[in-house]
């Protein structure tokens, strides 16, 4: 196919794409941006203007809950349990969901997921969670041995549990947040990072990191029950394991 695609083809591709699609220039530094203009528009020619708008969030219905296993040839089990948001807030999705991520399963170590299914249990080496808001879903992760399937939903079910109840450590949990602030100052120093940021801030109304800094500190931990509450599970998908010799963790 490669073979047989014609230069007119190709440049008609070109000339289709330039006109359809949405072009922004972001430019960061100390620099004279009247200047940065001037040259943009001297070198830059796009005549169409793309108007359409960018849809930034999704929501769904809260489906059925429905289980699924599927075989796999794969020396490891892959378990992924999905959940659903109710609506949530502006300030649960920017500033709470952010702090309930890092005490559920990426706190060094020391998060509820990690704790119950790694230090504790020995059921797995990595598991985590993955948070789209914006898409109104997230999910609990891990690759384990398919007999230990089991105690690890029991677990990640505990860690939700507890979250929901409030069973939290309140130094521990002052703790997250000055972390989360520690981390955010070295998104700051970061151009690329910094330039997302006030990007987006424009597009879709995201926080900026100077948001975040005064809000972050005044988060409780009932904000984070509250959150909880707004997650149904909906979806649990295990890829399973095939034969192995009953070691397999790695």
């Amino acid at each position: 196919e490669v073979l047989e695609i014609k230069k007119e083809e190709l440049y008609q591709e070109y000339v289709d794409m330039f006109a359809n699609s949405h072009c922004e220039i972001l430019v960061i530094g100390n620099l004279d941006m009247t200047e940065v203009v001037s040259l943009i528009r001297k070198y830059f020619k796009k005549t169409s203007i793309v108007l359409d708008k960018i849809p930034f969030e999704i929501s769904m219905k809260i489906s059925p809950k429905k289980d699924e296993i599927v075989e796999s040839k794969y020396k490891q089990t892959q378990l992924l349990k999905y959940y659903s948001f109710d609506k949530l807030t502006e300030y649960e999705k920017y500033y709470v969901a952010p702090i309930f991520r890092r005490i559920l399963s990426s706190a060094d170590m020391t998060d509820k997921l990690t704790t119950y299914l790694r230090e504790e249990n020995a059921l797995c080496y990595f598991c985590g969670a993955v948070f789209q808001v914006k898409e109104s879903y997230a999910f609990l992760y891990t690759g384990l041995n398919y007999q230990n399937v089991p105690k690890a939903l029991e677990k990640m079910d505990l860690a939700i549990d507890e979250m929901l109840k409030g069973k939290i450590a309140l130094d521990y949990f002052e703790k997250q947040k000055e972390k989360c602030l520690a981390d955010l100052k070295l998104h700051e120093d970061n151009m690329y990072e910094l330039i997302d940021n006030y990007y987006f801030h424009e597009i879709s109304g995201r926080p900026t990191f100077e948001d975040y800094r005064n809000v972050v500190s005044s988060i409780k931990i009932k904000d984070l029950q509250a959150f909880a509450k707004k997650m149904h599970p909906v979806y649990l998908y295990i890829l399973k394991e095939g034969e192995t010799d009953g070691n397999n963790r790695d």
